[in-house]
């Protein structure tokens, strides 16, 4: 998946909904799970990852939710997806049931019901696979991370003046020596010159993902 595509929602509008998906996580394990909030001032509203300890974002009293977020391909329009959904105990034990049933998720194709319309409860079933084939090149996109794209990780600071001015301050450069050491490191076992010249120096780059541009 591109870093500039933005993951489309997973969603089953009414209950007795189904979609047959298969998901791309090899173990309940691998599904990512975050403490977040989210946070609206005015007319604005941003989903945060929640710091814990000291979170500004607890401390001005917007709840604390769990969620999970399943990457899955969907065969009713043959894409990928994020589902964004709680941290159901009983769901997990339906997913943690059929891994132990029939070996790693990603294997497997899988049937998904809402099965009300209120609080949305959904099961999850087991179809045969002949006639849904894994897309080309499925298997790179088993245990990729997804959560970062779903929810802001902002410092505290950040999260702070998003309370108190309803502007999110954009994220800072930050010198990756780490990675200006591996990339020395590199160019010296290939050419010794060059990984001298390169040495003295440093990389400056942006952090992982500027969220700054997502619809939250």
């Amino acid at each position: 998946m591109a870093n500039t595509d933005f993951p489309v929602a997973f969603k089953l509008k009414s209950e007795g909904s189904t979609a047959v998906v298969r998901f791309c996580h090899s173990s309940k394990d691998t599904i990512e799970k975050l403490d977040c909030h989210w946070i609206q001032k005015g007319e604005t509203w941003r989903h945060v990852k929640c710091l814990g300890e000291n979170c500004p974002a607890c401390a001005n009293g917007f709840k604390k939710d769990s969620r999970a977020y399943i990457r899955l391909y969907d065969y009713t329009d043959n894409t990928y997806k994020v589902w964004d959904r709680t941290c159901n105990s009983k769901f997990f034990d339906a997913i943690t049931d059929i891994e132990g049933d029939w070996g790693p998720l990603n294997t497997l194709v899988l049937k998904i019901t809402r099965d009300s319309n209120d609080f949305p409860t959904y099961s999850v079933n087991v179809v045969p696979s002949k006639n849904y084939p894994a897309p080309a090149n499925f298997d790179n996109e088993v245990d990729q991370k997804i959560a970062y794209r779903m929810v802001s990780s902002r410092s505290a600071e950040d999260v702070l003046t998003f309370i108190n001015t309803g502007t999110m301050p954009p994220k800072q450069q930050r010198t990756n020596a780490n990675e200006s050491n591996k990339n020395t490191n590199t160019n010296t076992q290939n050419n010794n010159s060059v990984a001298k010249a390169q040495s003295t120096s440093s990389t400056a780059v942006a952090d992982d993902y500027d969220d700054d541009d997502l619809p939250f």
